[in-house]
């Protein structure tokens, strides 16, 4: 039930038949062609996943073995994204209320499912907190309790989930939707019977809502912590909420200080660990300024201006250095890409010649061990157009919260543990 609720919400603004200020929908034939192109890359970057096909009301129907659910995941991540640019697919996230503060409220523990306590529209709703959802959903039963008026007319957005079942799933305006201290106004959430046989759970709380915030989840101590990720407007001058569409955020060059402090946990098919990487100072070298971080008995340079990994140290010998350095084209913004050319050479004299073709991909919400981040999706592939890394990039951390890297003996996975970053000086 689970894995079928994740793949039902992520795909919900994927296909979409009609929403609000979206565009009328080309011809069926067209559409389901479409659909195809958009969803090229994606089918690319996670083979794994196997396209069905698209069904005569251009719906797409996708499966993969549970050994890749995971894949599967991703790609519905990747196809969601690349549908909206398509298609122009919009719906509310609303806007978070002044005063926007950080909150943390109590999370119940059902097996594997974490609850947390909402109020909508003034009635106090159980809902599933789902980080992989891409939007907020209400079961009809609460929606008739909290007044919430689902018009003969409402926008629908339909979805397919893996086995063919279709869902048209309406769309609802709630005047209000708050956790704790915070709360987000006019935002759009999904009203739809799909949680199964879960008693006193009156929906899941998804994306729409979660990327106002960091989302913090201990488990251990049964808490929710949120904190706002952007400024809040006055309640006096909010503006009207505005509808998600392809974002226009930029993102800026992250400025590191001396102590920032990132760890992490890595895993590749035969093995696993954890690493610390700590900012230790800055040096200049030929009258170039690097930041030095410190990962155990290895120093890594990188040019201060653009962030650009030149080159590691192990005892104060140069081990590894690419020339240019690598960087990403900052600032970065979802839909721009840039060219890497860069020679690699080793410590015994050995270069190499590689090229990357980078791609902020997409804007999503992204839950590990260190909390729930709003993060830029950076994707680069070689001269094969073959993905060979992921990055997943957070402001607020300064740095990646997740990064895979491909490869011929299988992936590196790398994910935030914790961190300690500051104010820049």
């Amino acid at each position: 039930m689970r894995a079928k609720l994740g793949a039902l919400l992520a795909l919900t603004t994927l296909i979409a038949q009609g929403c609000a200020s979206a565009p009328a929908p080309p011809k069926q034939v067209d559409r389901g062609s479409a659909i195809r192109r958009a969803l090229e890359p994606c089918e690319r970057q996670y083979p794994a996943v196997r396209v069905l096909g698209i069904d005569d009301q251009g719906q797409l129907h996708a499966q993969a073995t549970p050994a890749h659910a995971a894949d599967l995941g991703r790609f519905q991540i990747c196809a969601q994204e690349a549908i909206r640019r398509q298609f122009d697919v919009q719906f509310s996230a609303g806007q978070l209320s002044a005063p926007a503060r950080s909150t943390t409220v109590p999370l119940r523990l059902a097996g594997t499912l974490s609850l947390v306590s909402v109020v909508v529209n003034g009635v106090t709703a159980s809902l599933l907190l789902d980080t992989g959802a891409t939007l907020t959903v209400l079961r009809p039963a609460f929606a008739r309790r909290a007044s919430i008026d689902v018009l003969a007319d409402a926008p629908k957005m339909s979805s397919v989930v893996v086995g063919g079942q279709r869902y048209e799933v309406p769309l609802v305006r709630v005047r209000s939707l708050a956790v704790g201290d915070v709360t987000v106004e006019g935002i759009d959430v999904g009203v739809i019977e799909t949680l199964g046989n879960l008693p006193g759970v009156d929906g899941l709380l998804g994306g729409n809502f979660l990327s106002h915030f960091k989302v913090t989840i201990d488990r251990t101590g049964q808490r929710l912590t949120f904190e706002p990720s952007r400024p809040s407007q006055p309640t006096a001058t909010a503006p009207a909420p505005k509808t998600v569409a392809m974002s226009d955020r930029e993102w800026q060059l992250p400025v590191w200080s001396p102590g920032d402090e990132w760890r992490t946990s890595w895993k590749t098919p035969t093995a696993s660990g954890t690493a610390v990487l700590t900012v230790e100072g800055e040096e200049t070298v030929d009258g170039i300024e690097y930041y030095v971080i410190r990962n155990g008995a290895r120093q890594v340079y990188y040019v201060k201006s653009t962030l650009g990994w030149h080159m590691e140290k192990v005892n104060g010998a140069v081990v590894l250095r690419r020339t240019p350095p690598i960087a990403h084209d900052w600032p970065l913004r979802v839909g721009k890409s840039w060219d890497v050319r860069y020679q690699r050479q080793d410590g015994d004299g050995r270069t190499s010649e590689f090229y990357r073709r980078c791609l902020a991909a997409d804007e999503t919400p992204l839950s590990v061990a260190a909390g729930t981040f709003l993060t830029l999706h950076l994707v680069c592939r070689d001269v094969d157009d073959r993905v060979v890394s992921e990055v997943w990039y957070a402001a607020e951390v300064k740095g990646a919260v997740r990064e895979r890297i491909v490869s011929s003996q299988g992936d590196r996975i790398e994910e935030l543990v914790s961190y300690t970053v500051r104010p820049a000086q």
